[in-house]
Protein backbone atom coordinates (compact mmCIF):
# COMPACT_ATOMS: atom_id res chain seq x y z
CA UNK A 1 0.00 0.00 0.00
CA UNK A 2 2.52 2.17 1.25
CA UNK A 3 4.39 1.74 -2.47
CA UNK A 4 1.63 2.63 -4.44
CA UNK A 5 1.28 5.63 -2.39
CA UNK A 6 4.43 7.04 -3.27
CA UNK A 7 4.72 6.00 -6.98
CA UNK A 8 1.33 7.85 -7.07
CA UNK A 9 3.18 10.81 -5.19
CA UNK A 10 5.68 10.52 -8.07
CA UNK A 11 3.77 10.51 -10.90
CA UNK A 12 1.51 13.73 -9.50
CA UNK A 13 4.74 15.46 -8.87
CA UNK A 14 6.33 14.64 -12.77
CA UNK A 15 2.97 15.46 -14.45
CA UNK A 16 2.58 18.87 -12.94
CA UNK A 17 3.42 22.08 -15.02
CA UNK A 18 7.10 23.61 -14.30
CA UNK A 19 7.36 27.44 -13.86
CA UNK A 20 9.72 28.33 -15.64
CA UNK A 21 11.70 31.89 -14.81
CA UNK A 22 10.30 34.40 -17.16
CA UNK A 23 12.59 38.07 -18.69
CA UNK A 24 10.03 41.17 -18.43
CA UNK A 25 8.20 43.64 -16.91
CA UNK A 26 6.31 41.98 -13.63
CA UNK A 27 5.14 45.63 -12.20
CA UNK A 28 1.82 46.62 -12.77
CA UNK A 29 1.96 50.05 -13.48
CA UNK A 30 4.41 49.79 -15.95
CA UNK A 31 2.81 50.06 -19.64
CA UNK A 32 4.31 46.80 -20.61
CA UNK A 33 3.10 45.14 -17.91
CA UNK A 34 4.01 41.09 -18.93
CA UNK A 35 1.90 39.09 -16.38
CA UNK A 36 4.06 36.09 -17.19
CA UNK A 37 6.82 37.53 -16.09
CA UNK A 38 8.81 36.19 -13.28
CA UNK A 39 11.83 38.38 -13.55
CA UNK A 40 12.60 41.87 -13.99
CA UNK A 41 14.84 42.09 -16.92
CA UNK A 42 15.11 46.09 -16.89
CA UNK A 43 12.89 46.73 -19.37
CA UNK A 44 9.75 48.26 -17.76
CA UNK A 45 8.38 51.32 -19.05
CA UNK A 46 5.98 53.81 -18.28
CA UNK A 47 3.32 56.64 -18.99
CA UNK A 48 5.12 60.63 -18.90
CA UNK A 49 3.64 62.56 -16.19
CA UNK A 50 3.76 65.96 -15.86
CA UNK A 51 3.98 68.35 -12.25
CA UNK A 52 3.59 71.68 -11.77
CA UNK A 53 6.57 72.56 -9.71
CA UNK A 54 5.53 76.19 -7.27
CA UNK A 55 8.03 79.04 -6.88
CA UNK A 56 8.69 79.03 -3.49
CA UNK A 57 10.73 81.96 -3.67
CA UNK A 58 13.01 84.12 -6.11
CA UNK A 59 16.87 84.83 -5.18
CA UNK A 60 18.21 88.01 -4.47
CA UNK A 61 19.83 90.26 -7.56
CA UNK A 62 22.95 89.74 -5.80
CA UNK A 63 23.36 85.39 -7.09
CA UNK A 64 21.45 86.61 -10.40
CA UNK A 65 23.86 83.59 -11.77
CA UNK A 66 23.63 81.13 -9.22
CA UNK A 67 25.14 78.26 -10.69
CA UNK A 68 24.89 75.66 -8.41
CA UNK A 69 23.26 75.00 -5.11
CA UNK A 70 24.67 73.38 -1.61
CA UNK A 71 22.19 72.86 1.74
CA UNK A 72 25.14 71.24 4.64
CA UNK A 73 25.17 71.74 7.92
CA UNK A 74 21.53 73.11 8.11
CA UNK A 75 22.69 76.07 5.74
CA UNK A 76 22.03 76.86 2.20
CA UNK A 77 25.18 78.26 -0.06
CA UNK A 78 25.39 79.09 -3.81
CA UNK A 79 27.58 80.93 -5.66
CA UNK A 80 27.67 82.88 -9.16
CA UNK A 81 28.99 81.88 -12.77
CA UNK A 82 32.12 82.90 -14.69
CA UNK A 83 32.93 86.73 -14.66
CA UNK A 84 31.57 87.09 -10.97
CA UNK A 85 33.23 87.72 -7.49
CA UNK A 86 34.83 84.71 -6.44
CA UNK A 87 31.98 84.51 -3.47
CA UNK A 88 30.19 82.14 -1.48
CA UNK A 89 26.29 82.95 -0.59
CA UNK A 90 24.80 81.56 2.17
CA UNK A 91 20.68 82.11 1.66
CA UNK A 92 17.59 82.00 3.53
CA UNK A 93 16.01 78.75 2.18
CA UNK A 94 12.53 80.40 2.41
CA UNK A 95 12.91 84.49 1.11
CA UNK A 96 15.64 83.75 -0.88
CA UNK A 97 17.67 86.38 0.92
CA UNK A 98 21.72 86.83 1.02
CA UNK A 99 22.36 86.55 5.03
CA UNK A 100 25.85 85.40 4.57
CA UNK A 101 29.07 86.51 1.70
CA UNK A 102 31.98 84.75 2.17
CA UNK A 103 34.92 86.06 -0.20
CA UNK A 104 37.94 83.38 -1.11
CA UNK A 105 40.75 86.12 -1.31
CA UNK A 106 43.50 83.43 -2.68
CA UNK A 107 40.80 82.09 -5.82
CA UNK A 108 39.40 84.10 -9.11
CA UNK A 109 36.27 82.68 -9.77
CA UNK A 110 37.02 81.57 -13.67
CA UNK A 111 34.41 79.73 -14.01
CA UNK A 112 32.66 78.19 -10.94
CA UNK A 113 29.63 75.77 -11.53
CA UNK A 114 28.86 73.61 -8.83
CA UNK A 115 29.56 72.52 -5.18
CA UNK A 116 29.63 69.72 -3.03
CA UNK A 117 30.60 69.20 0.72
CA UNK A 118 31.66 66.23 3.38
CA UNK A 119 32.04 66.52 6.51
CA UNK A 120 34.84 68.82 6.69
CA UNK A 121 34.96 70.79 3.22
CA UNK A 122 32.92 72.72 1.02
CA UNK A 123 33.76 71.80 -2.83
CA UNK A 124 33.85 74.41 -5.53
CA UNK A 125 33.95 72.78 -8.90
CA UNK A 126 35.69 75.77 -11.05
CA UNK A 127 35.92 74.01 -14.46
CA UNK A 128 33.61 75.55 -16.60
CA UNK A 129 34.90 74.84 -19.83
CA UNK A 130 32.30 76.88 -22.64
CA UNK A 131 34.68 77.09 -25.30
CA UNK A 132 36.61 73.62 -24.69
CA UNK A 133 40.00 74.74 -24.76
CA UNK A 134 40.27 75.51 -21.02
CA UNK A 135 43.61 73.69 -18.96
CA UNK A 136 43.68 74.80 -15.87
CA UNK A 137 40.46 72.57 -14.52
CA UNK A 138 40.17 72.82 -10.82
CA UNK A 139 37.92 72.19 -7.61
CA UNK A 140 38.68 74.48 -4.64
CA UNK A 141 38.34 73.29 -1.33
CA UNK A 142 37.18 75.44 1.58
CA UNK A 143 37.27 74.46 5.37
CA UNK A 144 33.43 74.39 6.85
CA UNK A 145 35.23 75.35 10.01
CA UNK A 146 36.33 78.49 7.98
CA UNK A 147 32.53 79.14 7.03
CA UNK A 148 31.03 79.79 10.40
CA UNK A 149 28.61 82.33 10.43
CA UNK A 150 30.83 85.48 11.42
CA UNK A 151 33.41 84.54 8.23
CA UNK A 152 33.39 86.76 5.32
CA UNK A 153 36.44 85.62 3.78
CA UNK A 154 38.00 82.49 3.45
CA UNK A 155 41.06 80.47 1.65
CA UNK A 156 40.93 77.67 -0.60
CA UNK A 157 43.18 74.59 -1.37
CA UNK A 158 43.40 74.49 -5.00
CA UNK A 159 42.87 70.74 -6.72
CA UNK A 160 43.75 70.85 -10.45
CA UNK A 161 42.74 67.52 -12.47
CA UNK A 162 42.55 66.47 -16.18
CA UNK A 163 41.29 64.28 -18.79
CA UNK A 164 44.14 62.11 -20.35
CA UNK A 165 42.03 61.47 -23.14
CA UNK A 166 41.46 64.80 -23.90
CA UNK A 167 41.60 65.85 -27.82
CA UNK A 168 41.21 69.34 -30.03
CA UNK A 169 39.05 70.03 -32.80
CA UNK A 170 38.99 72.52 -35.21
CA UNK A 171 37.61 75.77 -34.59
CA UNK A 172 33.97 75.69 -36.04
CA UNK A 173 31.65 78.44 -36.71
CA UNK A 174 30.43 80.70 -33.76
CA UNK A 175 27.36 79.06 -32.16
CA UNK A 176 28.67 75.37 -32.19
CA UNK A 177 30.37 73.73 -30.15
CA UNK A 178 34.07 74.32 -30.53
CA UNK A 179 35.91 70.96 -29.05
CA UNK A 180 35.32 67.47 -28.95
CA UNK A 181 36.27 66.53 -25.21
CA UNK A 182 34.89 70.08 -24.42
CA UNK A 183 32.18 67.29 -23.63
CA UNK A 184 34.50 66.10 -20.53
CA UNK A 185 33.92 69.38 -18.82
CA UNK A 186 31.74 68.99 -16.25
CA UNK A 187 29.72 71.86 -17.14
CA UNK A 188 28.17 69.25 -20.09
CA UNK A 189 25.72 66.82 -18.45
CA UNK A 190 25.75 64.08 -21.58
CA UNK A 191 28.11 62.20 -23.60
CA UNK A 192 28.36 64.14 -27.04
CA UNK A 193 30.52 62.60 -29.97
CA UNK A 194 30.34 62.83 -33.98
CA UNK A 195 29.33 59.04 -33.34
CA UNK A 196 26.39 59.63 -31.30
CA UNK A 197 25.21 63.03 -32.16
CA UNK A 198 23.46 63.64 -28.82
CA UNK A 199 23.12 67.42 -28.07
CA UNK A 200 25.14 69.26 -25.50
CA UNK A 201 24.65 72.34 -23.02
CA UNK A 202 23.38 74.82 -24.91
CA UNK A 203 20.36 72.58 -25.82
CA UNK A 204 20.46 74.22 -29.31
CA UNK A 205 23.97 73.52 -29.66
CA UNK A 206 24.96 70.56 -32.51
CA UNK A 207 27.68 68.24 -31.92
CA UNK A 208 30.60 69.14 -34.53
CA UNK A 209 30.71 67.02 -37.61
CA UNK A 210 33.67 65.39 -37.37
CA UNK A 211 37.44 65.34 -35.46
CA UNK A 212 40.30 66.36 -36.97
CA UNK A 213 43.16 63.80 -35.71
CA UNK A 214 45.71 65.46 -33.36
Amino acid sequence: MLAKTLSLLLLVVLAAPRAYAQNGCPDPQATNYSPGATTNDGSCQYATTTSALPLKTQLADAVAESSGLLYTGGKLWTLNDSGNTPELFRLDSATGRVVQQVRLTNAANIDWEDLAADARYVYVGDFGNNNGDRRNLRILRVAQADLGPAATTATAEEINFSYPDRRILRRVPTGTITTARRFFSPTTRCTCSPKTGLTCKPATTPCPPSPVPT
